[in-house]
């Protein structure tokens, strides 16, 4: 994706720049766009990202928006960092989105970063067996846990055992189109609820709010949202996840509902 981003969506007073979490900050391979995107945040009296929680969960990347926050750290502001958390969970709530659906999300998430991560260093996913793909992943998975630093005990054993969540879920999925398709369905529903009850309001909120030269950093699926809001278009509220729910494949639902489960009875036997 290095070709196509950053994108640069120029307003009054802001540039939106839309990215992928996973691309390298680099003027090496893309020296124009890397330059462009510099010169920008120098210039910026605020940089507002996605969340600071995004920032760390890509870190490892060396990402335009961790480039971003370390050299420009007191410029910073997390669009979406006053709903962390139990208030993520709560937002969602509010579209009949469980709990559970919630957390498995939230792991596949984590599973995505972790297939990034290996094919950083070169290595070719999905090209092999599968079997054999998530034991690696398990691997970095386990690896991850065990290498984060400042985390006392207590943390240490919710780590190892969100781990074991995630090495359970990989069990339970058959092959790699199918993760791609679960992780791609929940990820769409998610992002429609977080453009239209965290981006679409809080990027206008923080622009008025929020004197000088603004530049907003998020992935590139939200930049359409952010654009809307700025110039005063509307944007209709997404249906709940039980009506989005029908329209996926009967196959992925089925799939969905099982992984559904077993994540719930993970967190009930903690």
């Amino acid at each position: 994706m290095d070709s196509n981003t950053p994108t640069f969506t120029l307003l009054e007073n802001v540039v939106i720049i839309g990215t992928d979490h996973s691309q390298t900050f680099s003027y090496f391979r893309t020296p124009i766009k890397t330059s462009r995107f510099a010169w920008h945040i120098s210039r910026a009296d605020y940089i507002l990202s996605e969340t600071t929680e995004s920032i760390s969960l890509w870190q490892g990347f060396s990402n335009f928006e961790s480039y971003a926050e370390r050299n420009y750290p007191q410029k910073v502001v997390g669009i979406e960092d006053k709903f962390s958390g139990d208030k993520r969970l709560e937002l969602f709530r509010g579209y009949d989105f469980s709990g559970d659906i919630f957390n498995l999300y939230e792991s596949l998430k984590y599973i995505q970063v972790a297939i990034a991560s290996l094919m950083k260093t070169g290595k070719t996913f999905y090209h092999h067996s599968w079997e054999k793909d998530r034991l690696i992943l398990g691997k970095v998975i386990y690896n991850s846990i065990n290498q984060t630093p400042k985390a006392n005990k207590k943390q240490k054993r919710s780590m190892k055992q969100f781990g074991n969540t995630l090495i359970k879920i990989l069990g339970c999925i058959d092959n790699p189109s199918d993760f791609d398709s679960i992780r791609d369905y929940l990820n769409s529903y998610q992002e429609s609820v977080r453009d239209y009850e965290i981006f679409f309001p809080e990027s206008k909120r923080l622009c008025q709010e929020l004197s000088g030269r603004k530049v907003i950093i998020v992935g590139d699926d939200h930049v359409e949202a952010i654009r809307r809001s700025l110039v005063g278009e509307k944007m209709e509220r997404p249906d709940n996840w039980a009506e989005y729910f029908e329209y996926i494949p009967e196959k992925i639902k089925l799939k969905i509902t099982k992984l559904e489960k077993i994540v719930s009875s993970i967190i009930k036997n903690k």
